[in-house]
């Protein structure tokens, strides 16, 4: 921001109230808004197959918001440092009554090569319906770091189902945040 020349003291009044307004929630109020903090919501709009004993990235594949278009391709890609907040849930269905059933999930910072694992459950032999997968993590990010979701099955095949009723809601969602 330049500062422009000031004329008058009714101008640079002026420039200021202009400029205050703009941070006027932070200074009264307490309240900060930015509408262009990288923050995103998306959610599972079709069925996704798993394969076993393999990491399968969530095509979380419909929009609820994204203020930046920094989710593109099931990947959030950091825009600037900083600190992020991510969520995601899934629901896995169809679920192998193998022995030793594992459901995971893991974030992954693709760019750093690191991943943090959530809801690491051992079914041992039991026969169930679907089983949901979620967690939550703050992640120190540079700028162009790629974060996505991913889910494992140990044996069998699963599939992460959509299973919306009524179709408000959603089982399957991935979202992060830009804390600071």
């Amino acid at each position: 921001m330049s500062i422009p020349e000031v004329g008058s003291r009714s101008r640079l009044l002026a420039f200021i109230q202009k400029y205050l307004k703009k941070i006027d929630s932070i200074l009264v109020r307490g309240i900060f808004r930015a509408p262009s903090q990288p923050a995103f919501l998306y959610y599972l709009g079709t069925d996704q197959s798993l394969s076993a004993a393999s990491w399968t990235t969530v095509r979380f594949d419909t929009q609820d918001f994204d203020n930046n278009s920094d989710f593109a391709s099931y990947i959030f890609t950091a825009p600037q440092p900083g600190t992020y907040v991510f969520t995601a849930n899934i629901r896995i269905d169809s679920i192998d009554s193998s022995a030793t059933q594992y459901s995971w999930g893991q974030f992954r910072n693709i760019t750093q090569s690191t991943n943090y694992r959530v809801g690491i459950y051992e079914l041992d032999s039991q026969v169930v319906d679907y089983w949901t997968v979620g967690g939550s993590l703050v992640l120190s990010l540079s700028a162009g770091d790629e974060v996505d979701f991913q889910a494992f099955v140990k044996a069998g095949s699963s599939r992460i189902e959509v299973g919306a009723t009524p179709a408000t809601t959603r089982y399957n969602f991935f979202s992060g945040y830009m804390l600071g």
